[in-house]
């Protein structure tokens, strides 16, 4: 409990050369929007150990809803709109996510969608290519990211594509049985392809693919996708 509020405590792993822990968390609490999840408080615990006190929510994960039933759900959809009115609250403000995956959109207790993990792409150190973690980071995001460049907003766009197919097909974009998966989504993303069309309409896909395209100058803005969904 945070204030009679229910909570959950959240550890990171700070990158000594990132972005000053204090910064991060004075923009963070300065957010106020009902798809955006909230932080109470946190605290530096010592060298490059952060601890965040943020909302609870309930209802788990995006993620966890599409994979609990074999049927498609209508609320899916409501909460990818849900997570794209948030993500297009944090453009606006300046702030990048970084980081977007079913798995980070969460559902609260209010039954509405809500961002998480976001703002922490210059907090929190990320996975080199020797850890097991990179393949897991790699799936969802745009070329130029895995070529090296700072995630930005074309790139959080090109994320927010991604979870809309891992919310349709209910598996890891480009599969969860591949091999050699960071040559994969490297190949495919180089060339201007996505994985395999899922089930869903003409006007799901054109939206994926214009969310998705190889240039980053080309790709939907988020107020377009809002629009859209």
């Amino acid at each position: 409990k945070w204030l009679d509020a229910d909570a959950v405590v959240k550890v990171f792993i700070q990158d000594a050369s990132h972005t000053p822990f204090e910064d991060e968390v004075r923009v963070w609490q300065q957010l106020r929007h009902p798809n955006v999840l909230k932080i109470y408080g946190a605290c530096n615990a010592g060298p490059h150990l952060l601890f965040f006190v943020c909302e609870y929510a309930s209802q788990g994960s995006l993620l966890e809803h599409v994979k609990s039933s074999a049927e498609e759900k209508p609320t899916m959809w409501k909460y990818l709109y849900e997570a794209a009115l948030g993500l297009e609250y944090l453009h606006e403000r300046g702030i990048v996510h970084g980081d977007l995956r079913c798995s980070s959109i969460l559902i609260g207790s209010d039954g509405m969608a809500k961002l998480s993990n976001f703002g922490l792409s210059g907090l929190i150190k990320r996975p080199s290519a020797a850890s097991g973690n990179v393949v897991g980071f790699m799936r969802w995001q745009a070329q130029e990211v895995m070529e090296g460049v700072p995630p930005s907003f074309e790139s959080d766009v090109y994320s927010l594509g991604m979870c809309i197919l891992e919310a349709v097909t209910k598996e890891m974009p480009w599969g969860s049985k591949s091999t050699d998966l960071p040559a994969l989504a490297c190949c495919h993303a180089m060339h201007g392809t996505l994985p395999t069309r899922p089930k869903c309409s003409g006007s799901q896909w054109k939206l994926v693919e214009g969310m998705c395209k190889l240039d980053p100058k080309q790709r939907l803005k988020i107020s377009t996708v809002v629009d859209e969904l």
